[in-house]
């Protein structure tokens, strides 16, 4: 294997957005489009379909999309969905980003003393991260002495670790542990085998494995004998998962699951992809650079990964509900192997408050789906709005459901899946009433400047 300081990552497109567009030259897509090829060529993790990637970019190369796609935004977009439905993988990006060509072509060209001097820290983003508290959401102890973690999206370990271990520390006594991962998109996969370390006994364990086809080579990634503080191996642990759990987030459940450490809780991952993939950062041409699948994760109690399926929860609920669903599961086993009857009552009391409060929460829900009835419907431009499971989501033929989020009274955001990114700022989504209260058209507000585009819903 050819010495390389690619930053191997999950879900890299998540960390890295660049707001300026810029026009692209047909001279600049034909560079771009060269060291793409170049890039796939050696380093794709599917060497025997390079071929059949050549083409079908020649072939885009062609079309009269390709031709008008003059800006930044819209070119990389392009390449982007191309590569992505063609492979089934939501680890080919191809964006507009000078930030990051410099040091991506540092690395590329195994400019050791140069990609040394570049910390991971610039590479991934985790500046950022340091500002968000590297992603550690909530901590806490739940009735019950039941720990809870929440982790929004998978930091870099190298900056993440005293975090962690601090996070670990605080909850280093409870009797159960649950970890939140829904909608976490992935991150740096290194952190995972550290935290994963935390639920298994002071031994060398084999977590899994990441293969590397193009350069015939493996990383083996295993739990750490030594951590600075308690471990929690024999408390049970569940994880909270969603349809937008992905990457990096997804290894980690799917890992802890299979080894039998943990029980999943929620809905499948996104399924019917090749997403337990690992990306490497290349530097394209004129500030261009693109992520390119260059691993597959192993398990190695499956000899298999969960891209083609996803992490199938233990205990399959709405994931809003995933994380009352695990408490519940917990203090019915703590009840039911309690022999001190008084612990039992304290028990049984946090049990009775936690299902009177999922009671209410059912009420308000079964309230809060019928007011959404009202923005049902068919818009014209091929727009719907359809209600699924209790969602609202916004459907335009041709593209994928997205659900959309309440902001205020008649205005919602748009959700992208955890492996989606923008090429710009989504608008918010506003549905404007008639004189008697019924929904007459769907307006998309523009934030920044406060352009509004409006479509009228189709009467029947």
């Amino acid at each position: 294997m050819r010495r390389t300081f690619t930053i191997v990552i999950l879900l890299l497109s998540c960390l890295l957005t660049y707001a300026q567009d810029i026009e692209v030259t047909p001279k600049t897509k034909k560079a771009i489009q060269r060291k793409l090829i170049e890039h796939i060529k050696e380093n794709y993790v599917f060497p025997e379909k390079v071929e059949e990637l050549k083409e079908m970019l020649a072939k885009l190369a062609k079309s009269d999309e390709y031709k008008k796609a003059n800006t930044a935004s819209l070119f990389g977009r392009l390449v982007t969905g191309a590569l992505r439905e063609y492979t089934n993988d939501p680890h080919f990006n191809v964006l507009y980003n000078p930030q990051m060509f410099g040091p991506l072509q540092a690395i590329n060209s195994g400019d050791e003393a140069e990609a040394q001097r570049l910390s991971i820290s610039a590479m991934t983003g985790s500046s950022p991260d340091l500002k968000k508290n590297f992603n550690f959401q909530k901590l806490e102890v739940l009735p019950g002495n039941i720990g809870y973690m929440r982790i929004s999206q998978i930091p870099n370990i190298n900056q993440a670790k005293p975090t962690l271990d601090a996070a670990m520390a605080f909850l280093q006594h409870v009797d159960a542990f649950i970890l939140d991962l829904r909608s976490n998109p992935g991150g740096v996969g290194g952190f995972i085998s550290y935290l994963g370390s935390y639920f298994f006994p002071a031994e060398k364990k084999l977590l899994f494995t990441r293969e590397f086809p193009a350069y015939d080579s493996a990383t083996h990634f295993y739990t750490e004998p030594e951590l600075p503080g308690k471990r929690l191996e024999k408390q049970p642990l569940y994880i909270l998962i969603d349809r937008y759990t992905g990457s990096a987030a997804t290894n980690f459940s799917y890992t802890m699951q299979k080894h039998g450490r943990a029980l999943i809780v929620g809905e499948t991952t996104g399924a019917g992809r090749e997403g337990g993939h690992s990306a490497g950062g290349y530097a394209l041409a004129e500030g261009f650079i693109a992520t390119v699948p260059i691993a597959k994760v192993t398990h190695p109690v499956t000899g298999t990964d969960f891209g083609m399926t996803g992490v199938v929860p233990d205990h399959e609920t709405d994931p809003n509900d995933a994380l009352n669903e695990a408490n519940k599961i917990i203090l019915k086993s703590f009840i039911d192997n309690e022999s001190d009857e008084s612990v039992r009552s304290t028990m049984q009391a946090a049990l009775d408050q936690l299902m009177e409060t999922s009671k209410e929460d059912d009420d308000k829900e079964k309230v809060d789906v019928s007011e959404l009835e009202v923005f049902v419907g068919e818009y014209e431009g091929n727009r719907s709005v359809l209600l699924e499971k209790g969602k609202l989501l916004y459907h335009r033929m041709g593209q994928s459901k997205l659900e959309m989020a309440k902001v205020s009274e008649d205005t919602y955001k748009l959700v992208l899946p955890s492996n989606v990114r923008s090429a710009g700022t989504l608008p918010l989504i506003r549905f404007d009433r008639g004189d008697d209260g019924r929904v007459t058209q769907i307006s998309f507000v523009m934030e920044a400047d406060g352009q509004i585009v409006s479509t009228a819903k189709k009467t029947k």
